[in-house]
């Protein structure tokens, strides 16, 4: 719960700095909160961060003649699945990267009016879901135990891997080590990974991780929650 309100207390200083540019623009700073979260029937998917790289997998436009030239609006999203921006009133588009996402694309525009306060869940199918998962860590042996959950019936599974951070963000480009399961298949799967012999996360003062399964058609994973392990 800690590591949750630091990644939004995060979020939260972003959208501050951004407030604070315009104001040295002599623009007024847009008021209105706007966020959301991907969900599958409901339930919030566990994703990788895209804040700190800027590699954003959806993004706003503001529609109006007065806008044609303003181009799009980056929407970043955190390991919750949840994206959080100040926005100006008006009418918007929001746009779905169709090479992103470990779901089955959306080729839907979604319009949303921004008058005030705005909450804006969208509704994806991802082709698998991670359930049950747990991670432990004893003797410098990371043990998995996770489910696969498989969403779309054609579906198939590229990679399940474990992903270990000195961090709380924790995901495929932010790691310190991996371990990917030989034998990954739909159900429970259970494997360990021995990290004694790696300098990184011996002399890492804290470690993290979580599990992310990919899809063969998807270039992005799903996760699971992230454990802190020291």
């Amino acid at each position: 719960m800690q590591d949750r309100m630091k990644l939004k207390y995060l979020f939260a200083m972003l959208l501050t700095l951004s407030m604070f540019s315009c104001e040295i623009d002599n623009f007024d700073a847009p008021s209105n909160q706007f966020n959301g979260r991907f969900t599958y029937n409901g339930e919030s998917l566990q994703l990788r961060g895209t804040g700190g790289d800027g590699d954003n997998i959806l993004y706003a436009i503001q529609k109006g003649s007065e806008y044609e030239n303003s181009g799009t609006i980056p929407l970043y999203v955190n390991s919750d699945g949840e994206f959080n921006s100040l926005m100006y009133d008006g009418h918007y588009q929001i746009v779905l990267r169709q090479d992103r996402g470990p779901w089955v694309p959306m080729k839907d525009t979604i319009e949303v009016d921004i008058q005030g306060a705005q909450t804006l869940d969208i509704e994806v199918t991802p082709y698998y879901m991670l359930r049950n998962s747990s991670i432990s860590f004893n003797n410098n042996v990371i043990t998995v135990s996770t489910e696969v959950d498989q969403i779309v019936e054609d579906a198939e599974i590229d990679k399940l891997t474990l992903f270990v951070s000195s961090t709380m963000f924790v995901d495929n480009v932010a790691k310190i080590a991996e371990y990917s399961c030989s034998d990954a298949q739909v159900g429970i799967n259970e494997f360990s990974y021995d990290i004694s012999d790696n300098a990184e996360t011996n002399n890492a003062k804290f470690l993290y991780a979580r599990v992310g399964l990919k899809a063969k058609a998807s270039n992005d994973y799903i996760f699971s929650e992230v454990v802190q392990l020291r």
